[in-house]
């Protein structure tokens, strides 16, 4: 109850049975089959005066959906069986308001029949109708300015060659897009995916506009070996095959979705293998919706920014074998199906690890007058696959050169310290107009092929839990030769790092040049890399010079001594004779 004027408008919504007069004599009755297996009448269908009868009304809707029709149908959830059947002068109906049958008296009040037929249970004809929505299919768009490797190929009939356990073998039979990525960490990607309506095999397909697709990423139980069925082996190539059903748990076979039909349902959340004092279960990184363009496309967000490991390790304990993001699998799945905006939603997932750093759906920002018609008439399509990690470039910077000087062996007996000071940051592959493949994407990259960014990775993102970068060194020769190689950590400092090589090894450096074959003083060179670690690949190699110049060098064609004659305290102090006498000469006239 409320108070209203007479200038408010408001809307009530109510659900009421529709109860109509018919001649069953004259009449069948067409009965719908409900979910429990109660037969429910939905329509009749007219018998004329020879006995025959024909049904003419449409059992779907096409477009323009404001045709009417009165047979409801089942629909949405992609094919469906549905049975129904026609019955003539039942002995009861079912009452789906009520939820109970009703006995059907063909006897008047005064005890005279009604029709001059007699009634039966027996006058039925099952009939079964399947419901074939309209055909769609979901891919990704491929983007050539990406950094990243897409591998998709539309099946048109999922099969299971190792498994035969029905409740792995999801979506058995049906069409999908099967899709394998490689992508790399620190990367911010943006995926776009593409829904057609198509009628054959040959048809382009017709982009559908204005129709809901689920994207859902994250960590799955069968992460743990990276979907990997390490229990089969392939005898004809001695390796272990991925798992035919990748989002399912190995033990109960649940997952990815709830529902009965698991492929097109929300994320499962999943106990920790391991004891967590603040989490006890983990869920999806991205759990979100969309909705596609006059071109039927939708894109979302995917950018690969988690502390992966430290969250893998959380899930799944420590696991020997992975020791960098390139031994961390995703999975992703994305799918266009009929669905109900509550039964999406994860309630709080602050509570579950994945969950809570990334961007899941909760019901918050759900669409509250969104129209089904269409996804109620198309059938279900999805996309699914696994996303592989890869280590980031990285560039690197140093000094233009170095220069030091030995120790002449008495005023002075140690080698100085050798600093170096590194420039390390996050790179991008510069485009080379045609797409990336594995190998390309995962290849040391020159310099050249390199352009380096303003993220430092010292300082951004991974400098905490990726802090055991070392420097790998190689001394080169005048000659060319490398005469050693040895590694040093590197020590942050602000957006920099540096490294030191200490006195011991810089004459150890010293003494095995000058006594090498090709020994001489001159022009060697510093060759540095930074080495890969866990969330970052190796960079290229730097090279500069570094000058060795022995004590008290000279260097011809050059002054090397600076004398400033207006400072005579400094530098003409001294005694000066006068004549043949060896009179000391005045300090003024020295000058």
């Amino acid at each position: 109850s409320a108070n209203f004027s007479i200038l408010d408008k408001f809307e009530i919504k109510y659900h009421a049975p529709l109860s109509r007069m018919i001649d069953l004599s004259s009449n069948l009755l067409l009965l719908l089959q409900d979910s429990e297996g109660n037969d429910v009448p939905i329509d009749i269908v007219e018998i004329n005066s020879f006995g025959f009868f024909q049904y003419d009304k449409p059992l779907r809707l096409r477009e323009p959906y404001e045709v009417e029709t009165t047979l409801s149908l089942p629909l949405g959830g992609g094919k469906r069986i549905v049975h129904t059947s026609l019955a003539y002068l039942p002995i009861n109906v079912y009452n789906k308001s009520s939820n109970q049958f009703l006995s059907i008296d063909y006897i008047d009040e005064n005890g005279n029949f009604i029709y001059p037929y007699k009634e039966s249970g027996k006058w039925v004809k099952p009939l079964t109708i399947t419901t074939i929505p309209n055909r769609v299919k979901l891919e990704i768009v491929q983007d050539i300015t990406q950094d990243i490797v897409i591998d998709q190929d539309f099946i048109k009939k999922r099969e299971y060659i190792f498994n035969r356990n029905p409740a792995e073998m999801i979506e058995s039979g049906e069409e999908y897009t099967r899709v394998m990525i490689d992508a790399l960490v620190k990367e911010e990607y943006e995926i776009t995916f593409k829904l057609l309506e198509y009628e054959s095999e040959t048809d382009p397909g017709t982009p559908i506009n204005n129709s809901i697709i689920w994207f859902h990423l994250g960590l799955m139980p069968k992460s743990r070996t990276q979907f990997v069925n390490d229990r089969v082996i392939i005898d004809e190539y001695g390796i272990s095959p991925y798992f035919e059903s990748l989002g399912t748990e190995e033990i109960t076979f649940r997952g990815p979705g709830t529902g009965a039909n698991k492929m097109f349902g929300r994320p499962l959340t999943y106990e920790l293998n391991n004891y967590q004092a603040n989490f006890s279960a983990y869920g999806p990184i991205i759990w979100t919706y969309g909705i596609t363009n006059e071109f039927g496309e939708i894109s979302f967000n995917m950018t690969f920014d988690k502390e992966y490991l430290s969250m893998f390790s959380d899930i799944f304990g420590s696991i020997e074998g992975i020791t960098s993001i390139e031994d961390i699998s995703l999975y992703i799945r994305a799918f266009s199906s009929y669905f109900d905006w509550d039964d999406f939603a994860i309630d709080t997932p602050n509570q579950y690890l994945g969950s809570k750093d990334g961007i899941v759906y909760d019901g918050s920002n759900k669409i509250d007058n969104y129209d089904f018609t269409t996804l109620s008439l198309q059938d279900n399509t999805y996309v699914e696959g696994v996303v592989n990690l890869h280590r980031k470039p990285i560039a690197i910077a140093s000094n233009d050169y170095l220069s030091i000087t030995l120790p002449d062996g008495e005023i002075k007996t140690e080698f100085d310290p050798i600093t170096v000071y590194l420039s390390g940051t996050e790179a991008d592959i510069i485009p080379t107009g045609e797409f990336q493949t594995v190998d390309t994407l995962t290849k040391s990259h020159t310099s050249s092929e390199l352009e380096p960014t303003h993220k430092s990775i010292f300082t951004e993102g991974y400098a905490i839990l990726d802090d055991d970068k070392v420097a790998i060194v190689s001394f080169v020769n005048p000659s060319g030769n490398i005469i050693s190689s040895f590694n040093r950590q590197i020590q942050p400092s602000g957006e920099n790092g540096f490294f030191t090589i200490d006195s011991e090894t810089v004459e150890a450096l010293m003494t095995e040049l000058m006594e090498g074959i090709e020994a001489s003083p001159g022009i060697s060179s510093l060759r540095i890399q930074i080495g890969e670690s866990d969330y970052y690949a190796a960079s290229p190699a730097l090279s500069f010079p570094i000058e060795i110049k022995v004590a008290n060098w000279l260097k011809f064609g050059e002054k090397n001594t600076k004398i400033d004659l207006l400072d005579p305290f400094i530098n003409a102090y001294g005694s000066v004779f006068s004549g043949n006498d060896l009179d000391v000469a005045p300090f003024e006239s020295s000058y």
